[in-house]
């Protein structure tokens, strides 16, 4: 056993060493040179492409949303949402920027209040937890939108459910747009 591949076998699940990977030493080369590294990173995880962290942890791809059942609600999103149209709107989704993904995401999520309360501990229904309900929607062939749960959604979109409660809370705050926060000093 030479010792690359001793030194290779130590290293964290994930990482790649720089004596396992010959292009290592050339990103290594390029992030030190190049200041748009950093760019080129953000650029594929939008895309959902697979790219190299700055530590030289390698993040995979996101995958095409699965074909098998990933929900079993009444809401019967399998049998309206098929695998076709879930693939199709998936690469949609990868090809937008940044902005117009989140744009897109706060369209297809809708904030409703609640239509019947439940019995609570609280006299007025203000002070109750539950405000709204949330609902996810897909757009369809016929130019409508479907109706599905939030398992589907996720699955259809390969997002994490962080960055979704992230849209949720601006929607409940009654923005319309996604609008980025933070600015530079520039831009003000």
């Amino acid at each position: 056993m030479s010792q690359s591949q001793v030194e290779g076998s130590h290293s964290p699940k994930g990482v790649i060493s720089a004596d396992s990977a010959p292009e290592s030493s050339a990103i290594i080369a390029q992030r030190s040179t190049s200041k748009s590294f950093r760019k080129v990173n953000r650029d594929a995880r939008i895309a959902g492409e697979a790219y190299i962290t700055c530590s030289l942890k390698q993040i995979p791809a996101k995958q095409q949303p699965s074909n098998m059942t990933t929900c079993k609600c009444n809401l019967r999103c399998t049998e309206l949402a098929n695998a076709q149209v879930k693939r199709k709107l998936f690469t949609l989704y990868h090809k937008m920027n940044k902005h117009e993904q989140r744009n897109y995401l706060m369209v297809l999520i809708g904030i409703i209040p609640v239509n019947r309360r439940r019995h609570g501990t609280y006299e007025n229904p203000s002070e109750s937890r539950r405000q709204f309900t949330i609902t996810y929607n897909l757009p369809d062939n016929a130019g409508g939108f479907l109706r599905v749960c939030k398992g589907t959604f996720l699955d259809t979109f390969q997002i994490s459910p962080t960055k979704l409660t992230t849209i949720i809370a601006r929607k409940k705050n009654g923005e319309h747009t996604f609008r980025e926060q933070l600015t530079s000093r520039n831009n003000k």
